[in-house]
């Protein structure tokens, strides 16, 4: 349960796309300190992994880098404090994968009889971590404790708005 108290930030950053036209996109740093309200701290090689996962030229990438470098209230050139658009905390508790759960993830859960629960999301709500299927009907976390139950990560509400409808 270590896990349990790390957290990862979600950032909507602008770059130019192939025709001069400012576009945004999403990159998610994990592994983040949280500091006052949605300030978060992470360190250059965190920002330069993330950054790279992204499918972008490397001139947009490089144009990333240079948004993070010009907004944040860095002390030295190794690490980034800055705001966050999304903070979310990890449960502790790892997908039949041994994918880390976060708060705002969304999880297809199966049964050994086969039920299959699609498109709930993990939430934080009232000192405890509810699961929510797609008519927001809570149900504790703690089914994913049971070894009855299968659990695969498929996604997150800020980067897959559409699997549960959800506008932004």
């Amino acid at each position: 349960m270590n896990d349990r108290l790390k957290f990862r930030a979600i950032f909507n950053v602008p770059y130019t796309d192939e025709n001069g036209e400012e576009k945004e996109t999403k990159i998610v740093i994990p592994n983040v300190m949280v500091g006052r309200g949605l300030d978060v701290g992470f360190s250059d090689n965190e920002l330069l992994e993330s950054i790279e996962k992204l499918i972008l030229s490397e001139e947009q990438k490089e144009e990333i880098k240079d948004f993070f470098d010009n907004n944040s209230n860095c002390i030295d050139d190794d690490y980034y404090f800055i705001y966050a658009d999304v903070i979310a905390q990890c449960t502790g508790l790892k997908d039949k994968n041994g994918k880390l759960i976060y708060e705002n993830d969304y999880l297809k859960i199966r049964n050994k009889t086969g039920t299959i629960f699609i498109r709930v999301r993990v939430d934080f709500y009232m000192g405890c971590f509810m699961v929510y299927d797609s008519d927001n009907i809570g149900n504790y976390l703690r089914i994913l404790f049971d070894e009855c139950w299968e659990i695969e990560i498929i996604g997150n509400t800020h980067e897959n708005l559409d699997l549960l409808g959800e506008k932004q």
